[in-house]
Formats: structure tokens, sequence, C-alpha cells
């Protein structure tokens, strides 16, 4: 009877623990996910289609898009309770993400790392 009972208080341990980590990892992703849409909601306004060279103006109007970009994404990151780790405009007007959530109950893995990337909407 007592291993019985030994069995179940370590089968529900190990199930809280891999709850909690799947927990963690989908408030990452959602937050990943929150953090790449903001960034990339105007991000593809100031960009050169197609890859074509931009003038210095419009360079520097890149520059200052992605600034403030990446400044609404780690807005939002903060508001969720990640850290903002990457943010990266690309060419095509999307923007790549990527964030932490410190705190994970695991030994192997104390912070849990997702990334996302969204761009501007095809219509």
């Amino acid at each position: 009877m007592l291993s019985l009972m030994l069995m179940s208080g370590l089968l529900i341990i190990v199930t809280a623990v891999l709850a909690a980590a799947i927990l963690a990892r989908h408030r990452a992703a959602a937050a990943a996910d929150l953090a790449a849409l903001a960034a990339a909601s105007d991000s593809g306004e100031a960009l050169g289609p197609g890859g074509v060279q931009l003038s210095q103006e419009a360079q520097n109007l890149d520059a200052a898009v992605a600034v403030d970009s990446c400044g609404r994404a780690r807005r939002v990151a903060v508001a969720n309770g990640v850290r903002l780790t990457l943010c990266r405009p690309l060419p095509d007007g999307s923007v790549v993400v990527g964030v932490e959530l410190p705190g994970g109950l695991t030994h192997f893995s104390r912070v849990t790392q997702v990334m996302a990337r969204a761009g501007p909407g095809r219509g």
C-alpha cells in the first residue's frame, strides 16, 4: 500500500512539473507572437519592395521604423512578463523576435526561449 502511495505521489509531481513546462512554453510563445505582431504592424511601410536599393533618406527612415518597431515589441514583451532577446526587421517587411521567460521549474531548463516571426498582411 505504501509503495502505491509513493508511486502515485511521484506521478503527481512529474505531471505537475511537465504541466508547468508546457504552460511556460505556451505563455512564452503567445508573448513572442504578440511582440512580433506589434513590431510588424507597420514595419513594412518604409521598406523597398523586392529588395530594391533605397535612397539614403529611405534607409534612414527604415532605421527609424526598425527602432520604433523593436521598441513596440519590447513594450509588448515586458507587458506579457517576458524579456525581448532579439528583434530583427527583415527586408520583406516581416520581423523576427525572440523572447525569454525566466523561472522554469525544471533543473535542465530554467529559462524558456521562443522565437516568432510576423509580417505585413498580403492583400
